[in-house]
């Protein structure tokens, strides 16, 4: 079955996603008939323009389609693992963003079982699993944390300053760290797991730090790394990021979304009072 019909929506149910047709026109762009797209190289470079103009679901279509007849091709398996996981983060409903999720992580899984070392399958892989631990219970979020932990470690291994694996460590570290102090402590005891024992604010700001270091064009790490700041209370260093981070030309179809947040956030370190008036961008 396509995992562009299939949809999760929890353990004891199941729905039938009706997904566009692939011959669609999305925008201004006509998505060719992905069904005739047979050479590999094609696919992966049609998929790619389409998700820089900012068309995940078509190119989504265009991967998802050419791997269900060769589901051994690594480089469309994470490219169609990419592309679900930003329609999950676009989806409004949670068992929508659930079924994305969830399909991205088949499609990363599947591009680890072409190319066992290939740091995309690895990355996706380990950003599909962070995703997901948000939908399941505390043994499951655990089993899952603790996979993205061990990917983004091989990552490292493979390029020790690749800066979404530093993402999503700090990322990991921070959420982690958002726990209350008995919640780790228990969960030290109960789960065992590295995450749980190892977390710190020294190390989630140095992973954000270090993948903002890396790469400072891609908004959803100054995004994390901002929110770093501003729990680990340094309001003033939040804002700031915050603000370059809206500053930034919108690159990947999940930042107009990403530059929402910020702003929401940025209401929260700024409350709106007299004289603050409202910038074109929204910011205060």
């Amino acid at each position: 079955m396509r995992y562009c019909r299939v949809v999760f929506v929890s353990i004891s149910l199941a729905v039938v996603l009706v997904s566009r047709s692939p011959a669609a026109v999305h925008g201004q762009i006509v998505v060719p008939d992905v069904a005739a797209i047979e050479d590999a190289r094609s696919a992966a470079a049609i998929a790619d323009s389409l998700f820089d103009a900012m068309e995940p679901h078509a190119a989504y279509d265009v991967v998802a389609a050419f791997v269900e007849r060769r589901p051994g091709n690594y480089a469309e398996q994470w490219r169609a693992a990419r592309a679900a996981l930003v329609l999950g983060v676009l989806s409004e409903s949670e068992d929508e963003k659930r079924a994305w999720f969830e399909a991205g992580n088949a499609h990363a899984t599947a591009a680890l079982a072409a190319d066992s070392a290939g740091v995309d399958g690895l990355y996706w892989s380990a950003g599909a699993k962070g995703r997901l631990a948000l939908y399941n219970g505390v043994r499951g979020a655990a089993r899952l944390t603790q996979e993205m932990w061990d990917l983004t470690h091989r990552i490292l291994e493979i390029d020790s300053l690749h800066p979404g694996a530093h993402n999503l460590l700090g990322k990991l570290n921070y959420e982690v760290m958002r726990l209350s102090g008995w919640q780790r402590a228990l969960g030290r005891v109960l789960l065992r797991t590295d995450p749980l024992r190892e977390a710190s604010w020294e190390r989630a700001r140095y992973h954000h730090e270090t993948a903002v270091a890396q790469d400072s064009t891609t908004i959803l790490f100054l995004m994390d790394l901002a929110q770093t700041y501003q729990y680990d209370d340094e309001p003033g260093r939040a804002a700031e990021v915050f603000d370059r981070a809206l500053d930034l030309p919108s690159r990947w179809p999940v930042d107009d979304e990403f530059k929402r947040r910020i702003r929401g956030f940025l209401e929260e370190l700024r409350p709106a009072g007299p004289g603050r008036p409202v910038d074109p961008a929204g910011r205060r």
